[in-house]
């Protein structure tokens, strides 16, 4: 009987088919030895050669399998199929061709590709071959399940080598499946090859019992656009070199059983990376990253895992990461959480190894990720960048780790906190108890933080430790605090007030200070809130003067009769704001007032009404806080040429500022000397008239300084300085000479205006309806534009709105003008 076949081309069938060795053909040729009993049929187009000898069959060239083909012989139940034996071969199986084999070795004597496509299958039988699967065994390997219906089942429990000694990939797209549920496959395999492998598209799966990513040489695995990956039992990266695994976009995900270990030897080359992002999804029993050696020493290989964007510049949406447990066992391993998200929730138990107590670290870079785990057994380092934030809310959730925050540690709990974390930093500390305590457990921990204690909603007993806590920090009162000054003078670095209320308890019939002080570097006085003090019997009236010295400018009669100091500041200190938005209360919570009002007359005319009365002030030497008697609103009555004016008249600091509520429906007008500075600084104003300045510089000193003005009227050579502050307006008007210093404030104009003069500073210009027409050009403008829907923008010079970014919704228009924008829009 011949044994020995040959493929001929028939004219007839179109097709290759097996003869013979003593058929011919008249057309195309091509020769292939095959062992009898091969079912093997029209399975062979373009020039190539297989050539098999007993059980082992080579490929070289191009084949493509479209209908079945088994290599398993009759007599012999196993066959070898080397695809790119000694030179570049590709085989691809096609429209519901199907390839059985019992060993596949992609790249060898030259570079292979498999392509399993449009519905085509591959099935690897079991046998006791020793790697089944390589992929990349001298030369560049390739293997490529792609489309729905198409699949490889690998049946063999041995391993899978995904880059043995060169180059391998497996990439599976589209709906392709690859499935190895008793084996485990090593990308990055024994021979030190580069593994790589891809699993994308919608319906695309690897199934696979293990996973080794980074074996003796280097592995990757990327699962991206909803493709899914899942392990019978453990995944493991970084043995001998370096592992990374991506999870990216929504519906991708990695799905472990059991365990994912990351760097699992004491090699110093080992490492392992695992990134998760824009909605890829991570599961796993319990997370590992790092291990020991023989002699119980932790490894140093870097191992980690970073939710979001793997570069610190690039921020990327958060991945999820549901693990039950992570252990931190090395020496340098680290979870990062670098992402764009405001709710990412981490519910895993984070933990030490009790032998390595200093190891692991969790990196906060940017987002806010709450930690809602037991987190008891961790006594790592939590490192918290800006602008980042961490969220707890049971003390459990920090454990005992070391705080670095140069961000936000958010604390939001319904009972009493103890905090006993150490923690340096210039972060924010930021504290919510559901109208419960906190307290520092002692002030050693907090040597080193030099940030701000936000509390809200929480009461905050301001001694003994906890005071020694704030030697370099903060303490600001937020909406719902309480913060009671104990007996004698507290020293903490700075005060400052947010909606809270700070109770300085008992004033001693006549005098000038407080029992109960507080003594800062800073005091920040710009905010509202209460202050406190036990007023019983007449000891305000007693010690604080009401008489109203009404021949001092306006300016100055908000801070007279500054007579009782509650907090000091010391002699190279800083104080800003004057305390208008603040309330003196007694201690059932009642505010201490014996108003009276006063008609302010100019040019012989009542343009406002003045109220004076009990009031908190920075002082006439801005110096401190004070309980007085002075100004406390002025409610605007007259418009136009008949406007209230406030003029520096040559003075600075307090005495050029106005910290009262300016109300009303009347115009407020600025005619200082050139050069010269009026300040508002009561973020209570919320008068309704033009803002006019006509002469000098006006500075704001705190958000709504200019109330709900209608329009904001610049004239030739005066400047409207925001300060950093946020303003809504009507509209603007600024004549050609002014200047609008935004200086990293916001600025909204509702029913735009003209800019004749120059825009200035940083920060964000919002014209949210109406027509604006700049004139002028403002190259150092910096500022980023939003241009709503409605609204429109009309410059005649490309530099009109300066180099800031520009965000528009709405219609900006260029006329007269010729240049380049240099804004990104």
């Amino acid at each position: 009987m011949n044994k020995f076949y040959k493929v001929i081309w028939s004219n007839i069938l179109q097709n290759w088919v097996v003869v013979s060795e003593l058929s011919t053909s008249t057309k195309k040729k091509v020769s292939a030895s095959l062992w009898v009993g091969f079912s093997f049929c029209s399975c062979f187009a373009s020039a190539a050669d297989i050539t098999c000898s007993y059980s082992d069959c080579y490929a070289d060239g191009d084949i493509t399998v479209s209908t079945s083909l088994n290599l398993n012989d009759r007599q012999h139940t196993n066959s070898v199929l080397t695809i790119g034996n000694t030179s570049e071969s590709e085989v691809n199986v096609v429209y519901g061709g199907e390839l059985t084999t019992s060993l596949i070795n992609v790249g060898k004597g030259g570079e292979g590709t498999l392509n399993i496509i449009n519905g085509g299958g591959v099935n690897i039988s079991d046998y006791n071959y020793a790697y089944p699967l390589s992929v990349g065994n001298g030369y560049k390997g390739t293997i490529n399940v792609n489309g729905n219906g198409s699949f490889l089942n690998y049946n063999p429990s041995r391993e899978i080598n995904i880059g043995n000694s060169s180059p391998g990939y497996l990439n599976i797209s589209d709906g392709g499946k690859f499935t190895a549920s008793q084996s485990v496959a090593y990308v990055g395999g024994r021979g030190g090859g580069q593994g790589e492998v891809n699993v994308s598209g919608p319906n695309s799966v690897l199934d696979a019992n293990r996973l080794y990513i980074g074996v003796w040489g280097n592995g990757k695995l990327e699962v991206t656009d909803s493709g899914v990956v899942n392990t019978s039992d453990d995944f493991s990266m970084g043995y001998n070199n370096s592992g990374e695994t991506i999870v990216s976009g929504a519906g991708s995900q990695l799905n472990i059983t059991n365990s994912l270990n990351i760097v699992t030897t004491s090699n110093v080359n080992a490492r392992g990376t695992l990134i998760i992002n824009n909605g890829g999804k991570v599961t796993a029993n319990a997370i590992t990253l790092g291990s020991t050696d023989n002699f119980n020493n932790p490894t140093t290989g870097i191992a980690e895992v970073l939710i979001g964007g793997e570069d610190n510049n690039i921020i990327q949406e958060a991945g999820i990461l549901d693990a039950g447990k992570i252990t931190f066992r090395g020496k340098n391993t680290s979870l990062t959480l670098n992402h764009a998200s405001d709710n990412l929730n981490l519910s895993s138990d984070i933990n030490t190894e009790v032998s390595y107590s200093h190891y692991g670290s969790i990196n906060a870079v940017h987002g806010l990720t709450t930690l809602s785990g037991n987190n008891s057994g961790y006594t790592g380092a939590l490192n918290i960048s800006s602008p980042a934030r961490i969220n707890v809310t049971e003390q459990n959730n920090l454990g005992n780790a070391t705080i670095a925050n140069d961000g936000t540690l958010s604390i939001t709990s319904q009972g009493n906190w103890t905090f006993s974390n150490t923690m340096t930093g210039l972060g924010f500390l930021d504290v919510n108890t559901g109208n419960n305590t906190f307290s520092f457990q002692n002030a050693t921990n907090t040597a080193g933080f030099r940030g701000t204690l936000m509390l809200s909603d929480t009461s905050f007993d301001l001694s003994g430790d906890n005071t020694a806590a704030l030697t370099s920090s903060l303490l600001r009162a937020g909406s719902g605090s309480m913060v009671t000054v104990g007996a004698g003078t507290q020293n903490i670095d700075g005060l400052g007030f947010n909606g809270g209320t700070v109770d300085f308890g008992k004033i001693a019939p006549g005098k000038k200070q407080s029992n109960n002080m507080v003594h800062v570097s800073s005091l920040d006085l710009q905010g509202g809130g209460a202050v406190q003090v036990d007023a019983s019997g007449d000891v305000i009236a007693d010690t604080v003067s009401r008489d109203v010295n009404t021949s001092l400018s306006l300016l100055e009669q908000d801070d007279e009769n500054a007579a009782i100091q509650l907090v000091s500041v010391s002699g190279n200190g800083r104080v800003v704001g004057s305390a208008g938005g603040l309330q003196l209360q007694d201690q059932s919570g009642q505010r201490i007032t014996d108003s009276i009002q006063h008609a302010v007359i100019q040019n012989g005319q009542k343009v406002a009404e003045g109220t004076y009365d009990y009031r908190l002030t920075s002082g006439t030497n801005n110096d401190g806080l004070y309980i007085g008697y002075g100004l406390t609103q002025l409610n605007l009555l007259t418009s136009g040429t008949d406007a209230l004016e406030l003029d520096a008249n040559g003075k600075t600091g307090n005495a050029a500022d106005m910290s009262a509520r300016i109300t009303g429906t009347g115009d407020l007008a600025f005619n200082s000397q050139k050069g010269e500075t009026v300040s508002l600084s009561n973020q209570n104003n919320d008068y309704t008239g033009v803002t006019d300045i006509r002469g000098g510089n006006v500075l704001m000193n705190s958000n709504s300084a200019l109330g709900q003005t209608t329009e904001i009227r610049l004239a030739a050579d005066t400047q409207l300085d925001m300060n950093g502050h946020s303003q809504t307006a009507g509209k603007l008007n600024g004549t050609a000479g002014s200047v609008l210093n935004i200086n990293g404030g916001n600025l909204t104009l509702t029913e735009g205006g003209v800019s004749a003069g120059i825009l200035s500073g940083n920060g964000a210009l919002n014209v949210s309806g109406g027509v604006l027409d700049i004139t002028g050009a403002s190259s150092t403008f910096t500022a980023s534009t939003t241009i709503a829907k409605d609204a429109v923008v009309r410059m005649n010079d490309v530099s009109g709105l300066g180099t800031g970014n520009i965000s528009n919704a709405g219609t900006l228009s260029l006329t007269h003008a010729s240049g380049s924008l240099g804004n990104n829009h």
